[in-house]
């Protein structure tokens, strides 16, 4: 009895198991239920991927050109020195327009420009070089005029006379100007100009000469920085002839003079950056004898003359 009913209980059990299978079989599956593999991404606390390239930063570093680089060397010494006129000192006149090319370029980065000296002292980074390299100086003058002697003496060099004057320098003026061509050749300058003005000897010399007009002293042809220094020479000679009249030297006018034995212009191959040395004028011609029409004309002589080196780097960075 007790088994007929256990079997009764195990036939019931079975036949509700089967019901609820069929309905589970059957039950329209709603997939709303469910969510979505898109939602399951978007509410996941794990980062987005993102699909975009990954930006980097990446420095840019710009080329860094180098400015132009002029040493003006006011002619002769501070305070002693060079040709006068009444109250009109030669070494003043010259550092006037070299402060005047300094001033017309400062702030312009394509260009940098060094005075070697005021009316009272020397650039102290000119002075400190001479006077820690003395010997050095001495050395290097004395070694380049024994290779320029046994250049001369082999006939691989011709001698060519100067077409004028020079006075000699002293010991210490020797120093002074063979320094700054070593020092230029050692510290990249790219342009020196020694700024000059130009005497006659008369009877009188209160009173004005016959000679008038300005000239530019270049590097002799065969010298190792001539064809640059020509170059620049020209342009600047252009310019400079539009407010000046060119001097007439040994027959020669609208030319540049070419010279050997100036040691600004690098004499005994002492100099290989461009070098030349302007004389701009007489020193009692007429627009240099009053006070405002030397000022005027110094300013004038100023602009000419970084005219003509813009005209020289303007045509060289176009080549």
């Amino acid at each position: 009895m007790r088994s007929k009913c256990h079997m009764k209980y195990f036939i019931s059990l079975f036949v509700i198991c089967i019901g609820i299978a069929i309905l589970v079989v059957h039950w329209p599956f709603d997939n709303t239920q469910l969510p979505q593999v898109e939602q399951i991404i978007a509410t996941s606390s794990i980062p987005e991927i993102a699909t975009t390239t990954i930006a980097t930063t990446t420095e840019i570093i710009e080329p860094v050109i180098k400015p132009f680089t002029i040493l003006l060397v006011p002619g002769h010494d501070a305070l002693f020195g060079g040709a006068a006129y009444k109250n009109i000192n030669e070494r003043d006149l010259a550092v006037e327009i070299s402060d005047n090319i300094a001033s017309i370029l400062y702030g312009e980065t394509d260009y940098r420009v060094i005075v070697a000296r005021s009316t009272t002292t020397w650039n102290p980074i000119l002075q400190d070089y001479f006077d820690s390299n003395k010997q050095a100086i001495i050395d290097f003058k004395n070694a380049k005029q024994a290779e320029e002697k046994a250049l001369l003496k082999s006939g691989e060099k011709k001698y060519v006379a100067d077409i004028a004057d020079h006075s000699d320098a002293t010991p210490r003026s020797s120093v002074q100007l063979y320094g700054m061509n070593k020092w230029s050749n050692e510290n990249d300058v790219d342009l020196i100009i020694h700024i000059h003005f130009n005497d006659s000897w008369r009877k009188n010399m209160a009173l004005p000469g016959g000679f008038k007009g300005f000239s530019i002293y270049v590097p002799e042809r065969q010298m190792i920085n001539s064809s640059t220094s020509i170059a620049i020479a020209e342009n600047i000679f252009d310019e400079l002839k539009t407010i000046l009249t060119p001097e007439i030297v040994g027959n020669r006018k609208n030319s540049l003079i070419e010279d050997q034995s100036l040691i600004a212009v690098g004499a005994s191959g002492t100099l290989n950056k461009p070098g030349m040395l302007i004389e701009y004028g007489y020193i009692y011609e007429k627009p240099l004898r009053t006070a405002v029409d030397r000022e005027n004309m110094l300013k004038l002589m100023a602009e000419k003359t970084v005219l003509g080196i813009k005209n020289y780097v303007k045509i060289k960075d176009n080549e």
